[in-house]
């Protein structure tokens, strides 16, 4: 059997704070690829030269995506958005993440929310990204839907995304899902981590059903140094399963 992969995905990238820099020093120092999710309408000229200037000195371990376009809304790339709303900003935003990073752009798009709708992925395909990335659930429900609405040759159904994770391709179109699985956040607004043990049950329950394992960062919420040393701890725990892999998204298509 082949190894497995892990990725790590940290959206919300747009301002160079010190818990940016901190998560970014922790896992290059532990050599563990971190893909960075940029909001394009918010980066300011300081994050891309910092972003284009690790990306040289560490080019296996860091990876510049797309988060959205300004991210001000839960359903910028969802909800009720036409095709044409959701072109216009998507177009808008790889412009100007190609004038920024250029060839570092890593021309995969990660959905704001983890939400969708029915016109994504003409959207993406249509602007030629590569792949995206947004949640998928693991559990028997969540693959039941799953399953229906691709039975049903739908990306969206009931209002929920149908993930069509690890797919070459999706309804007809040619680009890859690399979706996350697990949130090392436990609560956004208090702004706390799951615990090392909390994160391990979750990770053994669903470790054996997935060649493809996406966790979430979100660099705001690791505010002190004893959340630095936690997510540290976690890593080290990772780095000790022989049966995984750590890659960015961009080596998984």
């Amino acid at each position: 059997m082949g190894k497995k992969t892990i990725f790590f995905r940290n959206d919300d990238v747009y301002k160079l704070t010190d818990e940016l820099a901190a998560v970014t020093k922790l896992f290059l120092n532990k050599r563990i690829p971190i893909c960075h999710g940029v909001i394009p309408a918010k980066v300011t000229p300081e994050t891309v030269s910092w972003l284009r200037e690790m990306k040289k000195k560490n080019p296996g371990l860091i990876e510049i995506d797309q988060h959205g376009f300004k991210h001000r809304r839960r359903y910028e790339f969802g909800g009720s958005r036409s095709y044409q709303q959701q072109l216009k900003d998507a177009k808008h935003g790889r412009e100007m993440m190609v004038r920024y990073f250029g060839k570092d752009f890593s021309e995969i798009f990660t959905l704001p929310w983890q939400s969708g709708n029915k016109d994504n992925i003409r959207v993406l395909v249509n602007l030629g990204y590569k792949a995206f990335s947004g949640n998928y659930s693991i559990g028997f429900y969540p693959k039941v839907f799953y399953a229906l609405g691709r039975l049903l040759r739908k990306n969206n159904l009931f209002g929920y995304r149908v993930s069509y994770q690890g797919y070459e391709e999706i309804l007809g179109y040619k680009i890859k899902e690399i979706s996350v699985s697990i949130d090392l956040v436990r609560d956004y607004q208090k702004k706390k981590i799951k615990r090392k043990n909390e994160f391990i049950e979750e990770f053994n329950r669903i470790k054996k059903s997935e060649n493809v394992l996406g966790i979430m960062v979100h660099h705001y919420v690791f505010n002190t140094d004893s959340k630095i040393e936690d997510l540290g701890s976690i890593l080290e725990f990772l780095k000790g399963q022989p049966e995984f892999l750590f890659k960015r998204m961009e080596d998984l298509i």
